[in-house]
């Protein structure tokens, strides 16, 4: 044994000293002895000031320490032992005496000396009795211990440790069971326990008189317990909490049967219910809330009462307020133990003011500083209370340094005096910016922009204060689910930008935890309409997505199917019919994962349909893998969906919800702690609920709920705060803005301090009585709220930062910031002096921040010519404000025009074979900027993304009209039925009726044009052939070569020497169809079609308006001339396309022909435009936008003459022949 003790002692550096085996024994027993008793040092390392530094086992950080020995058992046998020089044995006094102590100080700091005496003198004589401290956090646990640590052993060794930190209400809980009054086991009146008996009885007493008015808006009694009345109950049980801790008079005569209000008087008609409830609770239960408490004080008052298992004494650090009924047991507990609370508060000196008030039977005085005015009311309340039951013993603080302008605000609150104007401090001023960066305020665009700030200014606190450390920095937010996600964002950095290490606490499993939050998500899939968004939402969550082996890459193609099948909403046509619809399966997901999964074995083809569901023509390769994990996840979720819709019992609710986590979810390699969190959370609510003593099973046992009900109680459970994760890492702190969290550190960042955001509205039940009757020490959500912001802002040691949201976000107009803040900024103005009448104190601390990272102002051009501090640190952002520098100067796309010649991928060149395109010819005439995109750099722009909508099609729109108008155009089916049914199976059309009028509609619109261009060829000449051909184009046109083929010639001869085209085509006549028709005339013409006409039929401009046709004669001239004139206008073209190729163009679709009709640049100008009611009108598209900038106008592309005269001169050449010969060709009168 002593060998094996000797390794372990070297496997932890302990050292081993020879000598016997007792002298072993009595070493070894010694240091356990000192370990449990918290005064064992641990192995040390030297700091490189020189100080010892050791890690704290119980709280995870490093600490201070100072040595504090007991006696060992060989001394209490053998006598002292000698000890290392330094080494000092500190006597333990005997306890204090029983009372109740309250310490006071402006600074938490200053309570820690006065803590460490009451723990070197008050401290138990057993060794192994643990420490009790009572606090409201475990942020305060933690900075406590660590400053323990630190403060106890001027050298910096050793561990803190024996320390228990019980929160206030598991202490009251402590104490009424060692008093032993009441059974043991859960409290029944606890809001979580109680609101099931609510239900019960609200349902038990539907026909009763009292009730009536309550429940007549509530579901009958025997249906299933829905989310209002669960909600109802919840409020319930929480306001009849509120009564017993803060009204244990009115609750107690209640339970006698007395309806009484707060006041004492009769209660009112629309308040009755609430006594008689209570007293039904009461026998339902079987317990009385206040009369629990009250045998607890009368059991500790009384000398002979025998009380167990409490500690020696009880020490409160840390908490401002209690409510009080609490202490009113701490005050009884003091009549037999030593209670001592060490409070923190904004002004000492104002507490001593009321004491003294007290004291003098004088009502209690009014605060001089404005901040303590505005927002002292809860600290001067709980001052009044804790001065009945105790006395306030003032610390003395520590002697104030040099003020900066924080420290002079923070003295000004403590001393509660109001701001000197007479003698104000000096502000030093530069550039019009503060030179004391103690306080700052930083008015932003909304919530992002306040964090990209918040980070920018700790990395510049961090730069510019080689001491500071991020685990000196607190972020604080009234709204933490907000900010927390951007936070994460903006800090985790980059390869460009720093990161600043940060931790979040105070946030929910369900905001932390994704299974947690996917699980939310499934039941509020299946408490809606089942729309694609949210199925798209639930399966592309990460613990989802992965449990079906699916990735991100085929998330988005999943997308583009969900789209493209016309899934909107709702699983199959059962589920429409329970919503209230029409039992209309398509549009739903049946009907969308049917035309997916028949696309794998089938093509859409022959207007082909299986029971009446089109085949998804996309899916092939790698896809049909992906199509059948995505619809096993589908499966999956709407089979949880479906039995979700099914009432049932808690405890087959939690069962159903245990076995979705393992069906639908799949924690990651290394994360499985997340699955068994949230397994756990749901376990604990089978087990809590229906621990109910005083009914076989209990109420939650009987009661059958629904989803909205079961849904509630959920995330209510998967809201509990995780306990101290976040405090005391070593990185940044980002809290939530709730008491206790205002823990000293040298930055205290505020963001989110907007108005009407802070203080934080406070939605409190119609019902609750007691706000027709407030008391010193009633909650008051605002009013805490206000408390809090004076607590964090003395909380600041060194830097103060405050954000909030000073201009709006799209519109840019000025938003007030919160009503705390203001009045901040309103004394600032009052405690210091910029020197310059014309400036403000708030106006030199507050910085007003651009929309944009990337704005220049950010690093340091204020833009009058005058240059400050830059404030960003993101290089990024940086070098996109120099980009947009250059923006200003219209930089071109291109500095230079492209080589000729095109270089393949290894960098070699492409020999240039002089062949041409027709189709390269074309696209280069219509588009020359998409063209030199997509053709020469390879570039392709997504200019409109496929959406998933939620909304099934109730009309078709443009586009979709235009798609099947010519697919139906092209195909002539010859089964019109055949034809509507794969229509209508497609997901594309409106269901019902509105599908069948308006594919009736476009169907009437073809066949018009079919019928006009049967009048056409009617009117062919003898011997002209009916069927289209297809004829290929093959000219020299100098050193180059243009090749292609032309469809739709109906010719006699071959070749061909005479010729009619047809082109009919379902949109409405645009200038891109004539300049298609004009170049494919041409490349015939100059191939020997010298006779060629050509007509361009399309639909008409309204409903049952005649088709409009446009008709292109042969060239002028004989058929040698009009050769020669194609070749020579092809000619011209191909020199149009080749410079397309290496520049950009001044060439527009829809600016160009304007101004080739209309010959003014203004009719230019309003073409270049889009019109809102026209998707894909005008010529500010992605390409264009992506060539000369976002929002560009047509001015400014054109910003010289000489581009000027480039645009007119090429919509001339390009439009300008095309339609002087469709004008001169329709003037003579072509066929009709």
């Amino acid at each position: 044994m002593g060998a094996a003790l000797r390794r372990s002692a070297r496997a932890v550096g302990h050292p081993v000293r020879p000598g016997g085996r007792a002298t072993r024994r009595r070493r070894w027993g010694a240091l356990r002895a000192r370990r449990c008793a918290g005064l064992h040092r641990p192995p040390t390392t030297r700091t490189p000031g020189g100080a010892a530094r050791t890690h704290d086992r119980r709280t995870g950080h490093r600490a201070h320490l100072r040595r504090r020995t007991l006696p060992t058992r060989r001394e209490r046998d053998d006598g002292p032992v000698a000890r290392p020089p330094g080494e000092r044995v500190t006597p333990v006094a005997a306890a204090a005496a029983p009372g109740l102590r309250v310490h006071t100080a402006s600074r938490v700091e200053d309570l820690l000396d006065p803590l460490l005496e009451r723990l070197r003198h008050g401290s138990p004589g057993d060794p192994f009795t643990p420490i009790t401290i009572v606090v409201q956090s475990r942020g305060m646990q933690r900075w406590l211990s660590h400053h323990l640590a630190q403060r106890l052993d001027p050298d910096g060794r050793g561990i803190a440790t024996n320390l228990e930190f019980p929160f206030p209400g598991a202490m009251i809980d402590r104490i009424v069971a060692a008093c032993r009054l009441v059974d043991a086991g859960p409290d029944p009146w606890s809001p979580d326990r109680l609101v099931w008996s609510v239900v019960a009885e609200l349902r038990a007493g539907m026909e009763h008189p009292e009730l009536a008015r309550l429940v007549r808006h509530l579901a009958a009694a025997d249906a299933p317990v829905d989310r209002g009345t669960w909600a109802l109950a919840r409020s319930i049980a929480d306001v009849f909490d509120r009564y017993a801790l803060y009204r244990p008079q009115l609750a107690s005569r209640w339970a006698r049967g007395e309806a009484v209000g707060p006041d004492g008087g009769s209660l009112d008609d629309r308040s009755r219910w609430q006594p008689h409830l209570w007293e039904a609770l009461v026998a339902r239960t079987g317990v009385e809330p206040t009369e629990r408490l009250q045998r607890t004080i009368d059991r500790l008052r009384d000398p002979a009462g025998q009380i167990d298992d409490l500690p020696p004494a009880l020490l409160s650090f840390g908490i401002s307020g209690l409510p009080p009924r609490h202490l009113d047991v701490l005050a009884a507990l003091a009549t037999r133990r030593p209670v001592e609370l060490f409070v923190p508060t904004a002004s000492a000196t104002r507490w001593e003011r009321i004491a003294a008030a007290r004291r003098a039977g004088e009502p209690r005085p009014d605060a001089v500083h404005p901040l303590l005015v505005s927002c002292g009311r809860l600290l001067d309340d709980a001052a009044e209370l804790l001065l009945e039951h105790g006395s306030i013993a003032p610390t003395s603080a520590e002697p104030t340094p040099p003020p900066t302008l924080l420290e002079a605000l923070q003295a000004g609150i403590r001393g509660d005096r109001a701001p000197d104007r007479d003698e104000p401090v000096p502000l030093g001023i530069v550039s019009g910016r503060a030179v004391d960066r103690s306080v700052q305020i930083h008015a932003c665009h909304g919530p992002a922009r306040q964090v990209e700030v918040v980070r920018d200014v700790i990395l510049g606190e961090l730069a510019d204060d080689p001491t500071l450390e991020p685990r000196d920095v607190l972020v604080m937010t009234p709204d933490i689910d907000t900010y927390a996600p951007l936070v994460q964002a903006a800090f985790g950095g980059t390869a460009q930008v720093p990161e600043v290490p940060v931790t979040i606490a105070d946030r929910h499993i369900g905001r932390t935890n994704p299974v947690a939050d996917a699980l939310l998500a499934i039941l509020d899939l299946a408490a809606g309409r089942v729309r694609a968004t949210e199925v798209l939402d639930v399966v592309g969550r990460d613990v989802v997505r992965q449990r079906f082996g699916l990735n991100t890459d085929d998330l988005d193609v999943i997308s583009g199917w969900v789209a493209t099948s016309g899934i909107r909403w709702g699983i199959d046509a059962q589920h429409r019919e329970r919503a209230g619809q029409p039992a209309d399966r398509v549009h739903t997901w049946r009907f969308g994962l049917d035309r997916l999964l028949l696309g794998v074995t089938m093509a859409d083809e022959d207007d082909r349909t299986v029971r009446d569901v089109t085949p998804h023509d996309d899916l092939e390769g790698g896809a049909v893998e992906v199509a059948g994990r995505f619809a096993e996840a589908c499966a999956s979720v709407f089979d949880v969906v479906e039995r979700c819709q099914t009432p049932r019992p808690f405890a087959g609710w939690v069962d159903l919800l245990v076995q979705t986590l393992d069906r639908c979810t799949a924690a990651p390699t290394g994360a499985r702690w997340q699955l068994q969190e949230v397994r756990q959370a749901l376990e604990g609510l089978r087990d809590d609920p229906l621990d109910d003593p005083t009914e076989d099973g209990g109420p939650a046992g009987e009661l059958v709920l629904d989803l909205g009900a079961i849904r509630t109680i959920v995330e209510g459970s998967l809201q509990a705060p995780r306990g101290a994760a976040g405090y005391e890492t070593g990185a940044v702190t980002l809290c939530a803005l709730v008491p206790m969290r205002s823990i000293p550190h040298r930055v205290v960042c505020l963001i989110g301090m907007d108005d009407r955001a802070f203080p934080r509205p406070e939605a409190r039940a119609g019902f609750d009585l007691l706000d027709r009757d407030l008391r010193v020490g009633d909650r008051d959500r605002r009013a805490e709220d206000r408390s809090l912001f004076l607590e964090a802002v003395l909380a600041a040691r060194q830097s103060l930062v405050v954000t909030t949201t000073g201009h709006d976000v799209r519109t840019g107009e000025d938003r007030p910031p919160a009503v705390p803040l203001a009045e901040l900024l309103d004394v600032l103005d009052r405690t210091a002096t910029t020197g310059d009448p014309s400036g403000s104190v708030r106006q030199a601390i507050t910085r007003d921040h651009p929309l944009q990272t990337f704005s220049p102002r950010n690093f340091g051009d204020r833009g009058d010519g005058t240059v400050e501090r830059p404030v960003s640190f993101d290089p990024v952002a940086r070098d996109a404000a120099l980009g947009r520098r250059r923006l200003r100067r219209r930089t071109p796309f291109l500095g230079s025009p492209l080589p000729e010649t095109d270089i393949s991928t290894d960098g070699s060149v492409v020999a240039d074979d002089g062949v041409v395109a027709l189709e390269d010819l074309i696209a280069a005439l219509l588009h020359p900027t998409r063209f030199l995109m997509e053709r020469r750099l390879g570039v392709h722009l997504r200019e409109y993304a496929t959406e998933v909508d939620d909304q099934e099609p109730i009309d078709l729109g443009n586009l979709d009209r235009a798609a099947i108008g010519r697919s139906l155009l092209e195909s002539r089916p010859t089964d019109h039925d055949a034809w509507l049914r794969a229509r209508l199976s497609s997901g594309t059309v409106p269901a019902g009726t509105p599908g069948h009028v308006r594919l009736a509609e476009v169907h009437d619109d073809v066949r018009r044009l079919w019928e006009h261009v049967a009048g056409l060829l009617e009117a062919l000449p003898e011997g002209m052939s009916t069927d289209p051909r297809r004829l290929p184009v093959d000219l020299e046109l100098g050193d180059r070569r243009l090749v292609g083929t032309v469809d739709g010639v109906l010719s006699g001869a071959s070749p061909p020497t005479t010729g009619v085209r047809l082109v009919a085509s379902y949109v409405r006549p645009r200038p891109e169809q004539l300049l298609r028709a004009w170049i494919a005339q041409l490349a015939l013409t100059a191939g020997g079609v010298t006779d060629l006409r050509t007509w361009i039929v399309t639909r008409g401009r309204g409903g049952d308006d005649p088709p409009e046709q446009i008709h292109l004669g042969p060239l002028d001239g004989d058929p040698d001339t009009a050769r020669q004139t194609a070749i020579d206008l092809l000619a011209d073209y191909v020199q149009i396309h080749d410079l397309a190729r290496v520049r950009t163009l001044p060439l527009f679709p829809a600016a160009s022909p304007a101004y080739a009709e209309k010959g003014r640049m203004v009719a230019a100008h309003r073409a270049f435009e889009p019109n809102p009611w026209m998707p894909g009108s005008g010529d500010r598209d992605a390409y264009v936008e992506h060539v000369h900038g976002a929002g560009v106008s047509l001015g400014d592309v054109l910003t010289s003459e000489a581009l000027r005269d480039e645009f007119a001169s090429l919509a001339v050449r390009v439009w300008g022949a095309a339609m002087g010969h469709r004008s001169a060709s329709e003037a003579a009168g072509g066929p009709t």
